[in-house]
């Protein structure tokens, strides 16, 4: 069995969560235990594996293929570019509320 850090570990989509847990509970421990500069020094070798295990897992794709770095791109492009049937229903809205106004 690999460890976490190694290089040729490959793990399990399901480990991004606990990954992501034990980091949080590493980085409670190194802030609220009073450690030994040795100790100090094992914890943040330990919180530098886990980000190469997060790391791992960052781009493996979801189950409609698209990784979540497409996912997030598609995102800022579509909050970037609104697509026509928005803009053209948002100026219907727009002028009816103005014609709206213009008859009262």
């Amino acid at each position: 069995m690999a460890c976490a850090g190694c290089d040729f570990n490959l793990p399990k989509v399901s480990a991004k969560a606990q990954a992501l847990e034990s980091k949080q509970s590493v980085r409670r421990l190194l802030e609220t235990v009073p450690l030994t500069a040795d100790e100090q020094e094992i914890v943040k070798g330990d919180l530098k594996k886990l980000d190469g295990l997060i790391r791992k897992l960052e781009n493996v794709p979801t189950l409609d293929g698209r990784t979540p770095g497409a996912i997030a791109t598609q995102q800022v492009g579509a909050m970037a570019r609104p697509d026509a049937d928005t803009v053209d229903a948002n100026r219907v809205s727009h002028q009816a509320l103005c014609d709206a106004d213009r008859k009262e």
